[in-house]
């Protein structure tokens, strides 16, 4: 009887650990929800593209991709992605779901497409169009999008318009993108995982070293 209970134990652990998981992903958006506060101008520590948009960078098991946030277009989704990439809410998540030169989506802490980070966001539709190589948020209940879900465009996909929101744009890795909703999957989702390893803001880089104020100049002899 005690080798019964223990092969269940054994068997239902797996789940358990990433039951948890999710839980403290969401958690951890849920407090980022509540004191989201959007990046500024008074907030340089962000690089920026000539527009003034601020960068986010994907390091996936594939390699980087770039996206170009337009968090002045679409504030609450841009900002939100923002703060979800500063709290380490994306690192480690899969790409749940892809179509060969359509869609790829990740941002489900289950991997199961059903996940999130336990709040929606109201559409800001009419903003961006859902064009190639956009970047915006899945829908979700309630006629809201999804706190964390989101995909990246191969392709234009109109239908996505009146539903949800568009916020970002890939400025580099957009053939990576294209070759990581290629790879074979079973229901739409890749059979060999693809991860999001970390996500990052791009940062303002500092002066090379030779620019660098050599402070022994200044010495007395």
């Amino acid at each position: 009887m005690k080798r019964y209970v223990l092969y269940g134990l054994l068997l239902f652990s797996p789940f358990l650990l990433m039951s948890c998981g999710a839980k403290k992903k969401q958690e951890q958006a849920q407090k980022s929800a509540n004191s989201l506060s959007l990046i500024t101008e008074e907030e340089p520590k962000y690089d920026r593209t000539p527009q003034g948009n601020p960068i986010a960078v994907l390091n996936t098991t594939k390699g980087e991709i770039e996206i170009e946030i337009y968090d002045k277009a679409a504030p609450n989704h841009g900002g939100n992605f923002i703060k979800l990439i500063e709290n380490g809410f994306y690192d480690g998540l899969l790409f749940h779901k892809v179509i060969a030169d359509l869609i790829m989506v990740s941002g489900d802490p289950s991997g199961t497409g059903l996940g999130g980070p336990g709040y929606g966001l109201a559409p800001e539709t009419g903003a961006l169009p859902n064009k190639k190589g956009y970047i915006g948020m899945m829908p979700g209940a309630n006629g809201k999008t999804n706190g964390s879900q989101f995909y990246i465009l191969l392709d234009d996909y109109p239908d996505f318009d009146k539903s949800t929101s568009c916020f970002g744009m890939v400025i580099a890795g957009f053939e990576l993108a294209r070759d990581i909703s290629r790879v074979p999957a079973q229901d739409e989702k890749p059979i060999e995982p693809i991860k999001i390893l970390n996500a990052r803001m791009k940062t303002v880089a500092f002066p090379p070293a030779n620019e660098l104020v050599d402070s022994t100049r200044f010495q007395s002899q």
